[in-house]
């Protein structure tokens, strides 16, 4: 699992289409992508992001409006000791002790610490395509994306109740796509920041 902002010229890749294209060049098979959470106008990660052990965007703590800083917002994260989900005022301590490989901050949280997130009203009207990343364990995780538009209460009750997580975080709503041959969803189309890729080499 690796994840990609830009190629080696320093161009954006922006499409799931345009970082398969990528990968390939690097001799490896894309198995899934989606996108990896929230962004600026800029087309910049709106928070945290660590790719390849480097930080090239840095934590962000501040207050605003939308879904990125609904509370607590949190990061996704691939270190040595395995993936974790965790509020945005854990990072600095956890990558202190741990190797982090790669990371990409989004909000809300869905489920922390095993319950799903009490901002969320349960008799909501606000539905939308959503998509997020929870931890089964720290070998395995899950994506998932809705085919049709859902509340974000329905949507975290989903990787609670259905997958038993107890750390999930909101990735991003309507422009979220998703590549998964195996569920026959192959999207090569979106505009992003950061992106998420699960690869294996190429045979010969």
């Amino acid at each position: 699992i690796t994840f990609h902002f830009e190629d080696h010229a320093k161009n954006k890749l922006t499409s799931l289409g345009n970082l398969q294209s990528f990968l390939n060049t690097q001799r490896q098979d894309v198995l899934f992508a989606t996108n990896a959470g929230m962004f600026s106008p800029t087309g910049e990660p709106l928070g945290l992001y660590v790719e390849n052990g480097k930080e090239l965007f840095s934590l962000n703590m501040r207050s605003g409006t939308g879904n990125f800083y609904m509370k607590p917002n949190g990061v996704f994260l691939i270190s040595d000791r395995g993936a974790f989900v965790i509020e945005s005022q854990d990072y600095p301590s956890l990558s202190r002790i741990v190797r982090v490989e790669y990371a990409t901050q989004s909000g809300p949280l869905l489920v922390h610490e095993g319950a799903i997130n009490p901002l969320f009203n349960p008799s909501s009207t606000s539905k939308n395509i959503r998509s997020g990343v929870g931890i089964l364990q720290p070998n395995r995780i899950v994506f998932a994306i809705s085919k049709n538009p859902v509340t974000f209460a329905e949507f975290a009750r989903l990787f609670k109740v259905h997958f038993g997580c107890a750390e999930t975080l909101y990735l991003d709503g309507l422009i979220s796509k998703m590549y998964l041959p195996q569920l026959r969803r192959f999207d090569r189309d979106g505009s992003f920041a950061a992106m998420i890729a699960v690869s294996r080499p190429l045979n010969n």
